[in-house]
């Protein structure tokens, strides 16, 4: 069984904005990450603010 960790920004920065471009909502991202594996929340908020400004504006923000 292969577990995951969401502990780096990068990686949750890119697997944000790939759930996102599929259709995954948001406010359901953080439910299906921790379902993988184990996720450093307050790394996840600081991504979401990024993500969120990053939608609001349209353009990325680097990682």
């Amino acid at each position: 069984m292969v577990f995951w960790r969401f502990d780096q920004k990068t990686t949750l920065l890119t697997i944000i904005r790939e759930l996102h471009a599929r259709g995954v909502s948001l406010d359901d991202i953080d439910v299906r990450l921790c379902e993988i594996g184990p996720v450093d929340l307050d790394l996840l908020r600081e991504c979401f603010h990024e993500i969120t400004a990053e939608i609001a504006g349209g353009e990325p923000v680097a990682a």
